[in-house]
């Protein structure tokens, strides 16, 4: 309970509180430990709190900090997994062990503990988004693509949509990713972020009139939002250089 209230709090920006709650959730563990010293999973909530303890850290600016909590993190899961529990759901703890590394920027290292995680859930959304993400951050936006596409058979996440899109564009493969995120917005026709992609990348491989098309319908979802200004910047300049082709 404290361990979730304090990862809210987190995200809403409240980190004093955020830190009480993750000290109170390891305070609690420690106790129930001590109760029972060989249930994995009273570690591995132990390893969480303590990954979060560094993801606050991070947002502070206390790198040195944040590596510490990372380390405390790291031995908790590495005592869980130990353990040698047969049972299923204990595999879940490679993908939290994988998301620790991921936050540390360690993909390598982190690849190997999401393959174990994907050989009991192999259908899983996260850890195909997770293991895709690596080999995005790696360069090896082949291997990522794959990754991507069955996280978003399983669960359509605009994320995903996104890093398989721009896997495809660091590839070359601008139509493919124009492919992508027209399948996107089947899925979020109402998405700014889709639309200005699709423009971006309309524009890119010379049909002027799609890319139009869509950054007009993004400035009638979002007159006034984040892309507004440069949408319209883009726009001019695609009326302008359509104008001089006329001539």
């Amino acid at each position: 309970m404290f361990y979730q209230k304090g990862q809210a709090a987190r995200r809403e920006g409240n980190l004093d509180q955020a830190l009480a709650f993750q000290l109170r959730a390891i305070e609690n563990t420690e106790k129930a430990i001590e109760i029972n010293p060989y249930n994995p999973f009273s570690y591995n909530n132990l390893g969480n709190s303590y990954k979060e303890l560094a993801l606050i850290s991070d947002t502070r600016g206390a790198s040195s900090q944040a590596l510490q909590h990372r380390i405390q993190a790291a031995e908790q899961y590495k005592k869980a997994l130990n353990m040698g529990d047969p049972r299923r759901e204990v595999h879940a703890i490679w993908l939290n062990f994988g998301n620790l590394l991921v936050d540390a920027g360690d993909y390598d290292q982190a690849l190997f503990y999401l393959r174990e995680f994907l050989k009991a859930y192999p259908e899983n959304p996260l850890g195909h988004y997770w293991t895709g993400y690596c080999h995005f951050e790696l360069g090896e936006y082949e291997k990522a693509i794959p990754h991507f596409e069955k996280a978003i058979a399983v669960q359509p996440e605009m994320r995903s949509w996104e890093r398989l899109a721009q896997s495809y564009e660091r590839l070359g493969r601008d139509e493919d990713a124009i492919d992508v995120y027209l399948r996107a917005l089947r899925y979020a026709p109402g998405s700014i972020e889709v639309r200005y992609n699709l423009g971006v990348l309309y524009h890119r491989v010379g049909q002027s009139d799609q890319a139009l098309r869509h950054f007009e319908e993004l400035l009638k979802i979002s007159p006034d939002g984040p892309y507004s200004s440069r949408v319209r910047e883009m726009i001019q300049v695609i009326e302008m250089t359509d104008r001089s082709h006329s001539r």
